[in-house]
Formats: C-alpha cells, sequence, structure tokens
C-alpha cells in the first residue's frame, strides 16, 4: 500500500463529505426562505424556526472553516509528497546504478568490512574497547574510499530525515514510509549501511545517521544468521576448493563472533532492528 495516495485519499474524502454537508445545510437554509415567502409567514423575534435558521448559518461558517483548515492540511501533504517523491525517485536510480553496475564494489567493500572485523577479533577478546576504536575507524577508512557509493548514502540521509523532521504527516504516516524506504533496500546494501553508521554515532547534531536509522527501525529486515553473514563473506571468493575449504574454516571461526557484535547492542541500538525476528532467534 502506497502510503502517500492513502493519505492523500483520506483526506480528500472528509473534505469532499464536509463540502457537500455544507452544500446541504446551504440548500435547507434556502428551502426554509422559499417556503416562508410563499406562503408570507412571518417570524417572531422568539419563533424556533428563527433560532433553527440561525443555528445553520452557524453551522454553515463552521463548515466552511472546517473545509478551509482540510483544504490547507492537504496543501501541506501535498508539498511534502512532492519533495519525498523527488529524494525516492533519486534513491532508487542511485540504489538502481549500485545493484546494476557497482555490485563487485559493493561485495568487495562488504567482505573488506568483515575481513576488518576477522583481523580486529583477537584484540576484542583482550580489550574490547580497544577494538571498537579500530574497527570504526578503519572501517569508516574504507567505505569512506568508495565513493561511488557515497551519492546514495546521502540520499537516503536526506530522505530518513524529511521523514523524521517533516510535521506535516502523523506518526502512522511516518511509519508508512520508513516501512517504504526499508522494503526499497537489499540485505547487502543493509550490511552496508549498517557499518557507514560507526562514524556518525558521536556528532552532535541531532538527528544524526544513527539517529534516524534507529528511529526509523531501518534492520529490522536484515538477515543477520550466521549462514547469512557467511554467505557475503564468501560472495567475491574463488571457487578453487582448497582456498575455499581453508576462507569457510575462517568464516566458521570469526562469523558467531561478528553475529554477536552486531546483535549485541554495541554496533547500533537495538531498536534499529525494530521486531527482527533474528533478534527474537538469538534471544530464544
Amino acid at each position: 500500500m502506497d502510503p502517500l495516495k492513502n493519505t492523500d485519499e483520506k483526506i480528500n474524502k472528509y473534505c469532499t463529505l464536509i463540502f457537500y454537508i455544507f452544500l446541504t445545510i446551504l440548500a435547507c437554509i434556502g428551502a426554509f426562505y422559499a417556503i416562508f415567502a410563499a406562503y408570507d409567514w412571518k417570524i417572531e423575534k422568539n419563533d424556533f424556526t428563527n433560532w433553527l435558521i440561525a443555528g445553520g448559518t452557524i453551522a454553515s461558517a463552521f463548515g466552511l472553516i472546517w473545509f478551509s483548515y482540510l483544504t490547507y492540511k492537504n496543501q501541506k501533504n501535498n508539498e511534502f509528497y512532492s519533495l519525498f517523491k523527488v529524494l525516492l525517485e533519486e534513491n532508487n536510480k542511485l540504489l538502481k546504478e549500485i545493484t546494476e553496475s557497482k555490485k563487485d564494489n559493493l561485495f568487495n567493500l562488504n567482505i573488506t568490512i568483515i575481513n576488518l572485523f576477522r583481523m580486529s577479533k583477537n584484540i576484542f577478546l583482550e580489550d574490547g574497547q580497544k577494538l571498537e576504536i579500530n574497527f570504526l575507524k578503519k572501517s569508516s577508512e574504507q567505505i569512506d574510499l568508495h565513493y561511488e557509493f557515497k551519492p546514495y548514502l546521502i540520499t537516503l540521509f536526506r530522505l530518513l530525515k524529511l521523514i523524521s523532521t517533516s510535521n506535516k504527516i502523523s506518526h502512522n504516516d511516518k511509519k508508512e514510509y520508513y516501512g517504504l524506504v526499508r522494503g526499497l533496500t537489499p540485505p547487502d546494501i543493509q550490511f552496508l549501511i549498517l557499518f557507514n553508521s560507526l562514524s556518525f554515532r558521536e556528532h552532535k547534531k541531532r538527528p544524526n545517521y544513527t539517529d534516524l536509522l534507529i528511529e526509523s527501525r531501518f534492520f529490522e529486515h536484515l538477515p543477520i544468521t550466521e549462514s547469512w553473514l557467511k554467505m557475503i563473506y564468501l560472495s567475491g571468493k574463488t571457487l578453487d576448493s582448497k582456498h575455499l575449504v581453508r576462507d569457510s574454516f575462517l568464516a566458521n571461526q570469526f562469523i558467531p563472533l561478528l553475529k554477536q557484535y552486531i546483535t549485541s547492542g554495541e554496533l547500533i541500538d537495538l531498536q534499529a532492528f525494530g521486531q527482527s525476528i533474528y533478534l527474537e532467534q538469538k534471544q530464544a
């Protein structure tokens, strides 16, 4: 379901309903006046009909005010929709470029991130804080080197920020928009976004990248299982049986630690995973 279309339909429906009520009230008032004029009836000062006509006039005025308010609200919603549509189209265009022509670069970068974790895991076992600082720095450096992903990551930030900071849509509508963006983002790109958030955690300016990922529950559908992480790690490896056995052995040693790191809350607040079934499996 398109949340933008659904919201517009609701507002238009209510605006139309109010408008028809307003016209009906005006028609009733006109009918009363026509009847009284035809029969030459007089309306006394305290006559009930006089109060009825006055009440109808007041109701019509309130109806006009309410109709104007809903029209204004609809215009505000259309302003948000127009900007959201532009950013979403740009987001989708950049996503398509990555998945079609830069997929190998994406795989290589994800593998590099996993290898950085693998090389750091011994430090992690001795001093977790030292690993976090080292891993944060190295992974951020690697992501920054891949400038071809920067336009997409910046556009995604602007898209999430637009939803988060807008006062023109309801909280429930924001959840729908976030869900739409989540659903368009493939898991291997979500993996990159997850580690890209490392370099934004300490930014004082709010909302920062990490804040938006948490608010949007961006990784709710990220398959953080050992089998999926292992598949990502081995996706760019050669099919040579000797090397494949070696790489599989290495993966079996550190992939469980990587999953534990992701799902521990150290990498990002677990609220970013929303109601992830993979976290529920871990807790079970």
